[in-house]
């Protein structure tokens, strides 16, 4: 018994020792209480690894009313510049390369937390799919859940080794920055990434429901919502029509702009025909265009 009591003690004092690193390293700011890897390295390392559980961990703190969830065409919208015309506070949890489930995830979350005033949802036809399933949102709710089950996650396992990376040996270390040139990458979009959305499509029955079914809780509840399509550049909208998807992508618009009210810039105009204004297909470099549309003082729109 005795020799049986050793070894356990013997396995069991690294793990105290593994926690307290976890907690000093802390990739994600869920303890919050050491500073050892500074903000900004964990804002260009673990916030790229898994951006659900780091705007998730921010809003909890946070518990803003009023809220912009989307994929990565939603994150380049400024708060600031939001700020800036409306005096209002507002949080962005909008995900690079996320979902519509993770949008809808992440506002039955945020509900929990904080009654809500506004909500801003972004949503392009290449999320409107039910093959898009990756729910990344339900992961990082699994992971906040407890200490040791953040401590003890892959993922914050990784997260530390790429910010000790950072901030002991790489300094000008950037996690998953593309090896291209601005055209190989503009390219690559088209012709994978893009790809890859359209080529299977299924009308998202579900996510559909989902969305009435926020839609409803918005009404009842007196909560703004809106709706808006990020533009993208005409090189990924004519993607639509190769693919054979023109039908679907208007029941998209007719189905969204029937929950409330729909901004739609995803169209072909000057603004989108200008490759200038876009990073890549996907992305535009400014977000003056969403916000000073939206979010200008002079605009009275609201429906719900």
């Amino acid at each position: 018994m005795k020799t049986f009591i050793s070894r356990l003690l013997f396995f069991l004092i690294p793990f105290p020792i593994y926690i307290g690193v976890v907690v000093i390293i802390d990739p994600f700011n869920y303890f919050g209480v050491s500073d050892f890897i500074d903000y900004e390295s964990k804002m260009l390392t673990s916030s790229k690894i898994h951006p659900q559980l780091w705007k998730l961990i921010e809003y909890k703190k946070v518990k803003s009313n009023r809220v912009i969830l989307g994929d990565s065409r939603s994150v380049a919208i400024d708060i600031n510049n939001i700020k800036q015309l409306t005096g209002n506070d507002i949080f962005n949890c909008s995900y690079g390369g996320g979902t519509l489930i993770d949008i809808i995830e992440s506002f039955w979350y945020i509900t929990k937390f904080q009654s809500l005033e506004e909500i801003y949802i972004g949503i392009n036809f290449n999320l409107y799919n039910d093959f898009e399933e990756n729910n990344r949102v339900e992961q990082a709710k699994s992971i906040m859940k407890n200490p040791l089950a953040y401590s003890f996650s892959k993922i914050i396992l990784s997260a530390m080794i790429q910010n000790i990376k950072k901030k002991l040996f790489v300094k000008d270390f950037k996690y998953g920055t593309p090896n291209m040139t601005r055209e190989e990458f503009w390219s690559f979009q088209l012709k994978v990434t893009g790809k890859r959305y359209y080529q299977k499509f299924k009308h998202p029955d579900y996510y559909y429901n989902e969305l009435v079914k926020i839609t409803k809780y918005c009404k009842q509840n007196n909560i703004k919502l809106i709706f808006f399509m990020p533009p993208t550049h005409v090189d990924l909208q004519q993607l639509i029509s190769k693919f054979g998807l023109e039908k679907d992508f208007e029941i998209f618009v007719d189905e969204i702009s029937g929950l409330s009210l729909l901004y739609n810039f995803d169209t072909e105009n000057e603004y989108t025909r200008n490759k200038t204004n876009f990073r890549d297909p996907f992305h535009t470099l400014s977000d003056s265009l969403i916000v000073h549309t939206i979010w200008n003082k002079k605009r009275t729109d609201r429906r719900n």
